[in-house]
């Protein structure tokens, strides 16, 4: 379009920046809207960790999470629900896998909200985690904090990211490399500043980032978590409100807490799964909650 308009003798100005710049802080009612898709988003993160259950596939669970925006009123945009050795590759798509004991789950989802957008990240394991599952989440779970403790205005993002990556290093993962660890964010998923390395970009009240702390490595799994923060004078005020804990998932029954109803499994050696809503505990399928009470009935006390 620029030669065409320059071959016409017509003269241009890219209003790109000068648009950014507006578009940085937000008035009251963008940070309402910011605010209304995040809430969706965490509601959608939730019901997805709630249908995950070994034997269930990475499409099935994505499928919760964008019936779930779509229901909070919201139109899904990323729904990237990845899990087992999928999770190490940032934006693949869920796959007809059924979740294995073990698995990593790894949600990096957002929606669009009336023009405005979301993008949290939240991570589960499927029935138990390992030590080494445990510590990077840790460690990545630390780095976020270090984050978010350090955004106010008159940071500069480059800051904000040594800060994160410092957080990670001191928990004890300090093989973490990063290009960036979060993003403003408003009409679009990535708005300016990024937060990299060196960036001598200002935050200013009233702008909204989404910062995160991923990690991915091919052949082990990826994981990460991700949260969204006002800026203020003084500090920040935090938009999303979803635990930040490495989510355990397994199995529980409407009538019992799930430690209780695990113990009684474990102790009968019975082997649970879940596939497509219905309990399956060898031989037999267990369709509704009555079936399963008369099951557990018969399980030793």
């Amino acid at each position: 379009m620029v030669p065409l308009l320059q071959a016409r003798g017509i003269g241009h100005t890219d209003a790109v920046p000068f648009m950014l710049a507006v578009r940085a802080v937000k008035l009251p009612g963008e940070i309402a809207l910011l605010r209304a898709a995040a809430r969706m988003t965490e509601a959608a993160i939730e019901a997805g960790m709630q249908a995950a259950r070994v034997g269930v596939t990475d499409k099935e669970v994505a499928a919760v999470v964008a019936a779930a925006m779509s229901a909070g009123g919201g139109y899904p945009r990323n729904v990237t629900v990845v899990g087992g050795l999928d999770s190490a590759f940032a934006d693949a798509f869920a796959r007809e896998r059924p979740l294995a004991p073990g698995d990593l789950l790894r949600f990096d989802v957002g929606c669009n909200y009336y023009g405005y957008k979301s993008d949290l990240a939240r991570t589960a394991v499927m029935r138990e985690s390992t030590p080494l599952q445990q510590t990077r989440y840790e460690a990545l779970r630390l780095g976020l904090k270090a984050e978010v403790d350090t955004a106010r205005a008159g940071v500069t993002a480059g800051e904000i990211f040594e800060a994160g990556l410092q957080g990670i290093t001191e928990a004890g993962f300090p093989s973490v490399r990063r290009h960036h660890l979060g993003h403003a964010i408003g009409m679009s998923v990535y708005e300016q500043p990024v937060i990299t390395p060196g960036s001598t970009a200002v935050l200013q009240a009233g702008s909204t980032f989404c910062l995160e702390t991923p990690y991915y490595e091919p052949g082990w799994g990826g994981m990460m978590c991700e949260d969204t923060v006002i800026v203020t004078e003084t500090g920040f005020t935090l938009i999303s409100s979803m635990d930040r804990s490495l989510r355990i998932l397994t199995f529980r029954h409407p009538g019992l807490p799930s430690a209780e109803l695990n113990e009684r499994l474990v102790l009968a050696g019975v082997d649970v799964t879940v596939r497509q809503g219905n309990l399956r505990i060898a031989p037999h399928f267990y369709n509704d909650t009555g079936d399963i009470d008369r099951l557990l009935d018969a399980l030793p006390a």
